[in-house]
């Protein structure tokens, strides 16, 4: 069991949610639980399609030839005694019937699996994309990366080459026990003693390799250090010596073999009951057959493996997901009505990974239309646990937000979530251009499959640029709006990087518009020209702002303090300082703190 799985189950347990009642408990439980998928060999071909399959079963037919032909050898090895030279072309043949089938079979096979794994990974994208943010909190780091490189890849492997090559060794196998009976099946039938040994060695040859390898692989992924390279030495070289001998009991009993089949087929010889041929025939396919099934063990432990990678990742493609944005279920409110008034009332929030801690108690706000609203409050008294639920990233357990008079659980989540526009304290930036970057922002709109270079397009993104005080920047680039941004927007400053995000978020021209702490990572002279454009960006909205620095949501219509996750004040700026409450204590620490650094720096 993955450390997912374990911690999902723990999250969803009656123990996790014991302390709260029984519809809350239900509410956090849907949002993390997550069945494991039961996965048979043959599941692992679900996205197979009829020609994949008709591939597949010409591949395994191709093998299947391979296998088979590989023991016809022993029969001209067999008789090779008598008649060297008419013998020696039926070499050829067999040599080109073999390279033809395997070939084919090792084509096929990879091709499918290479065509199946694809569909896989763009199922699998599509399935992590459809979850709800709770699900998301449960995974480990790195883990939606791991399912989607190193699972598929594994999956890939149990459905591709090795297939092939089973089914080759299996035929082999048969193919070869078949000529040596049908030869003199008294000297084969005591020489399959023989095999039980060749097979079992064969076997813990493979699962020793199998092993060691998982091991040199995890302390190289774990080192970085001399010392742990020294110890994947040690590990390495233990390894080495175990094959070894691994290797030498196979010897020895493959040897065994020779000598038992030699000195029984003597005395069969002798007697008159077979014929020199007959012997060198039945030895050769006897241990040819021993080695093809002895060397399926590596191949079982992937067919194993694949399974095993295919369960994680089955299990999320088919998590239906309880926020689901791909649900076409849902009011959307004609766009020339939605005034984007939105309301909250005695919202009580848990989140399903924190069970026993209350972000939000009895919550209660209104923020209206052209009007900016400022959540303000320490770190922790859940400011951004208003924005998570606006979004409808989580669910709450009590209360109901409203847009426009109607509950967001009875709208359609894209379209709720086409209305909002967020920006963040750290702008999230794709590698890719700038046009692009904002360009993102009109996913799910009217305008989604336009062409990059389409006139409505370029205008848009023109448009939201100068809304966002960054088309100026922008042209003085040297290749403007086709600018490459790097890595995380890595080629630009942290001013320029949250103007882009701004003309991401309101180039949809959503109503509602939220800014979580937008401005406070930037210097003084970034701040103000964010702080503007924000401004900007507001008019006609209904904007609501978490802030850290206060003196830039003293021009706020409403500002709410909040204090563990309770609405302790509500009003202006100038109100707020007049009751001379928690507001106010907030203010003056924040010019104390001001003070003290402009006395450092004297």
């Amino acid at each position: 069991m993955t450390a997912n799985s374990q911690d999902v189950e723990a999250a969803s347990s009656n123990n996790a949610y014991s302390h709260l009642s029984h519809n809350a408990a239900a509410i956090l439980s849907r949002q993390v639980d997550s069945t494991p998928a039961v996965v048979k060999y043959n599941s692992l071909f679900r996205y197979a399609t009829n020609s994949d399959l008709c591939l597949l079963a010409g591949s395994g037919l191709s093998a299947i030839a391979a296998g088979a032909s590989l023991p016809l050898m022993t029969i001209i090895y067999g008789s090779l005694a008598g008649t060297v030279n008419r013998l020696t072309l039926y070499f050829v043949y067999l040599a080109i019937g073999q390279f033809a089938t395997i070939y084919i079979a090792t084509v096929g096979f990879n091709y499918v699996g290479e065509h199946i794994t694809a569909k896989v990974r763009e199922n699998y994208l599509a399935g992590v994309l459809r979850q709800n943010m709770a699900y998301f909190d449960l995974l480990g780091a790195g883990e939606i990366t791991t399912r989607i490189t190193a699972d598929t890849n594994l999956l890939q492997d149990g459905i591709s080459g090795k297939v092939a090559l089973t089914l080759q060794g299996i035929a082999t196998f048969v193919t070869a026990y078949i000529i040596s009976y049908v030869r003199f099946w008294k000297l084969a039938l005591i020489l399959t003693s023989t095999v039980v040994a060749i097979v079992l060695t064969g076997g813990a040859l493979g699962r020793l390799s199998i092993r060691w390898t998982k091991l040199s692989l995890a302390s190289y992924a774990r080192g970085g250090s001399l010392v742990e390279e020294v110890f994947s030495s040690i590990r390495n070289t233990i390894a080495a010596v175990t094959t070894t001998a691994t290797v030498g009991f196979m010897m020895c009993y493959i040897y065994l073999s020779y000598a038992l089949a030699f000195w029984l087929g003597s005395k069969y010889v002798a007697n008159g009951e077979c014929s020199l041929s007959d012997v060198l025939t039945i030895l050769l396919a006897i241990i040819m057959g021993a080695f093809a099934l002895g060397n399926l063990a590596p191949n079982m432990q992937a067919f194993a493996t694949a399974i095993a990678a295919a369960s994680k990742i089955y299990s999320t493609i088919d998590r239906p997901s309880p926020l689901d944005p791909s649900d076409e279920k849902g009011i959307k409110i004609d766009r020339s009505e939605l005034k984007g008034r939105v309301e909250f009332r005695q919202v009580k929030l848990v989140y399903p990974s924190r069970a026993h801690v209350v972000a939000l108690d009895s919550v209660s706000f209104d923020a209206h239309p052209n009007e900016t609203t400022a959540l303000v409050g320490v770190s922790g008294s859940g400011k951004s646990s208003v924005v998570g639920l606006l979004e409808r990233f989580y669910e709450p357990l009590e209360g109901e937000i409203l847009l426009d008079g109607i509950k967001i659980e009875d709208l359609n989540l894209q379209w709720l979530r086409q209305q909002v526009g967020i920006v963040s304290q750290e702008p999230v930036l794709f590698a890719t251009t700038i046009a692009q970057n904002i360009r993102y922002g009109l996913i799910g709109t009217k305008y989604e499959h336009l062409a990059d270079d389409d006139k409505q397009i370029l205008a848009l993104i023109t448009e939201a640029a100068k809304t966002a005080y960054a088309h100026e920047f922008i042209s003085d680039l040297d290749q403007g709006y086709q600018t490459n941004v790097g890595v995380g927007g890595l080629l630009l400053s942290g001013g320029q990087k949250q103007r882009i995000a701004l003309a991401r978020a309101i180039i949809g021209d959503p109503k509602i518009l939220l800014l979580d702490e937008a401005t406070s990572a930037l210097d003084t002279k970034s701040e103000g020209v964010v702080q503007a454009a924000l401004e900007r960006a507001s008019r006609g909205r209904t904007t609501i702002v978490i802030a850290h620095r206060l003196s830039t949501v003293k021009n706020a219509h409403k500002i709410i303090v909040m204090s563990h996750g309770k609405v302790v004040e509500q009003g202006t700026h100038n109100d707020l300082l007049e009751a001379k409450g928690v507001y106010h204590t907030l203010v003056e620490a924040q010019e104390s703190e001001v003070t003290t650094r402009q006395q450092a720096l004297i």
